[in-house]
């Protein structure tokens, strides 16, 4: 892969340090981050009156049910859950497949450049469809042995089987897809589909994801079946620890979180998600004041009808003003929101050497966003405008891996033209197929 430099622009590392640049050249060869400095470069792409940042990781998302946008909008998290649940069983594999496209191709023109899709049993399409439009992901499976008391058939060696050739044929994805494994929720899986769906994602050397705490009704089954919160549960079952990815976590007790902190898990917020199936308010400034980590996701296009991650740090920071009563909300601010989004999701998903931040020897995963002629290129209104203001119509460049994978608002790897004719015209025959069937079930 030939180098490239990018100069000219604002550069915002979102490292430890905090450093930035007004004026910055980013240097990179080999998909690889060489050098970031001050100063100008002859022979470079201009960014004049743009930022680089680093990409938007998208730290939850369940790109394969994106054909069913805007189904049951109105309902809270289980009765949504159930009435979901047959349009999820009308799916054929290359539902998902195309549903994929489309969420991967909705998610790059928004800025991200890693997206963790979280599936049922088949972790090689988000794979296979990201990596070729030359995005990262990290996929898994996060099956349920339940349904709300129905007993669901389960299959937890053939999803460990799947995630390992994942794993290990990484030269057909480009290098940029990575895995995790996991389970549904502890109120529809037992104790021992959890355990075992735990060691086997540690014999893959993989995170485990699970949703968490996500909602009232989630508090008060789990308690009612173990005498437990859901953090107190999973911690007596020992699946508490290093390489979780808990999302959602609306409702954590002050013991919840200090048994959260001692284990090393990380959140996942996911603020638009949590507002629209009526779940609640995370109190993540109360979580970043401990020290727990925190990422940054949208959910599905069901559950949030988008996968715009600038919405996300807008509506999430805004939701945290808006109930003040929320622990740590007063605390929070633009640069922890879009911290959350990059270096914050990076460091849940064990990403965290390889993307989230512009480094020397890190991936050169990054983004670069058009400024208003107005804004002063200092850091704090840089910040500002991101979080507050800029959405993905400003996005000029998407980077992955060394490579410009969208330019202007188009895709450069395969024909967007064709493939936005190509899902419309499947999705409108599917439709037309499975809207009768969903209907009269």
């Amino acid at each position: 892969m030939s180098g490239l430099t990018l100069s000219g622009g604002a550069i915002l590392t979102l490292d430890a340090a905090g450093t930035f640049y007004e004026d910055g050249v980013i240097k990179i060869d080999g998909g690889i981050i060489h050098d970031i400095g001050a100063g100008a470069a002859h022979g470079a792409i201009d960014v004049s009156r743009c930022v680089v940042l680093p990409g938007f990781i998208n730290a939850h998302t369940h790109l394969f049910i994106t054909m069913w946008r805007g189904l049951n909008d109105d309902l809270s998290l289980f009765p949504w859950l159930k009435a979901l649940s047959p349009a999820i069983g009308l799916m054929n594999e290359e539902d998902m497949v195309q549903s994929n496209y489309a969420g991967c191709l909705e998610s790059i023109l928004c800025g991200t450049t890693t997206v963790c899709e979280c599936c049922r049993h088949e972790p090689q399409i988000t794979a296979r469809v990201a990596s070729k439009l030359g995005q990262r992901s990290i996929s898994g499976g996060m099956p349920a042995s339940e349904w709300f008391g129905a007993q669901l058939p389960t299959n937890l060696p053939g999803l460990a089987a799947n995630t390992g050739r994942l794993i290990a044929e990484p030269k057909q994805y480009g290098g940029l897809a990575h895995a995790h494994m996991g389970v549904h929720s502890p109120y529809n899986c037992s104790p021992e589909f959890i355990i075992e769906a735990k060691r086997l994602a540690d014999d893959l050397g993989i995170p485990f994801n699970i949703h968490l705490a996500e909602c009232q009704n989630e508090i008060d089954q789990v308690a009612e079946r173990f005498g437990l919160t859901p953090v107190q549960h999973l911690h007596k079952l020992g699946v508490l620890g290093p390489g979780l990815i808990a999302n959602h976590c609306v409702l954590f007790t002050e013991e919840d979180m200090a048994l959260f902190l001692q284990s090393g898990a990380g959140v996942v917020h996911n603020p638009v998600s949590n507002a629209k199936l009526h779940s609640g308010v995370a109190p993540v400034g109360r979580y970043l004041e401990l020290g727990i980590p925190v990422g940054l996701g949208t959910d599905s296009v069901v559950s949030n009808n988008s996968l715009n991650m600038f919405n996300e740090m807008h509506f999430g920071l805004l939701m945290q003003r808006i109930v003040p009563s929320t622990p740590g909300s007063d605390r929070l601010s633009a640069l922890d929101y879009l911290k959350m989004a990059t270096v914050g999701s990076a460091q849940v998903l064990g990403l965290d050497k390889l993307i989230g931040t512009l480094e020397p020897g890190k991936q050169a995963d990054l983004i670069v966003v058009e400024l208003p002629p107005d804004l002063p290129l200092t850091h704090d209104h840089i910040v500002s405008h991101l979080v507050w203001s800029a959405g993905p119509s400003d996005v000029r460049i998407v980077m992955v891996d060394g490579r410009v994978i969208a330019r202007d608002g188009n895709l450069t790897l395969v024909n967007e033209s064709n493939l936005r004719r190509e899902l419309a015209e499947y999705f409108t025959a599917r439709w037309a197929e499975v809207g009768p069937q969903l209907a009269a079930g």
